[in-house]
């Protein structure tokens, strides 16, 4: 993790997760699903398991805000973000990382490591992702694995601030994969049929939309 993030203050792209853009300059954009990373970072911050050295660290919690307000500088004004290159506004793009950005949120709500504006921040981000995922749909294919994750972002982004819109798109985002999913073999519709590596991003989702929701589908 450490060794993909930028931890320069004074660099320009200070919290991104994107070596290949801020060191190697081999792109000219930053792909912002790297910054799912804020979600490992964050439980190596919180919990004092054996072996933990970054546990409350102070540099590990400036490393999760430069990180997040990274994230929040590459949205879009529509609520989107890229993900394979400039200008897409990509759906899986907001999607992934609003799912583990706004977990890490909780624990570090929960936990009382975030001020009032910071709060607001993370909170009016979130939010524009989350309309956005209530906007766009996904056209170029029905891909189960980001209709999942984008399922989960809504769901515990509607816990957070509350707006039922959000509550009500993750469940017809889940409802379209269940009905395609094999009802025989148990694998989510992928581009037209299955896939073993996609499979094990669903099933990460799935567990997690469970956990969430309690909906045992």
């Amino acid at each position: 993790l450490l060794s993909g993030l930028d931890r320069d203050p004074f660099s320009s792209t200070y919290g991104c997760f994107d070596r290949e853009y801020w060191a190697w300059a081999t792109k000219d954009f930053s792909n912002v699903d790297l910054q799912r990373a804020i979600y490992p970072m964050t439980v190596l911050y919180l919990h004092a398991f054996e072996g933990n050295i970054w546990f409350q660290q102070p540099r590990v919690k400036d490393w999760i805000l430069a990180a997040a307000k990274f994230w929040r500088q590459t949205q879009h004004s529509n609520g989107s973000h890229d993900h394979h290159y400039p200008n897409e506004f990509s759906f899986v793009g907001v999607a992934f990382p609003l799912y583990e950005i706004s977990e890490s949120y909780r624990l570090l709500l929960a936990a009382g490591e975030l001020d009032a504006d910071e709060q607001e921040e993370w909170q009016q981000a979130m939010t524009k992702g989350a309309e956005f995922l209530c906007r766009i749909d996904e056209i170029h294919g029905f891909i189960s694995n980001h209709r999942i994750g984008a399922s989960c972002a809504l769901i515990s982004v509607y816990q957070i601030t509350g707006l039922a819109q959000f509550q009500e798109r993750a469940k017809e985002l889940m409802s379209g994969v269940l009905a395609k999913a094999s009802k025989e073999e148990g694998w989510p519709f992928e581009y037209g049929g299955a896939d073993p590596g996609y499979q094990t991003l669903a099933t990460y989702y799935l567990a997690n939309y469970i956990r969430l929701t309690g909906d045992n589908d």
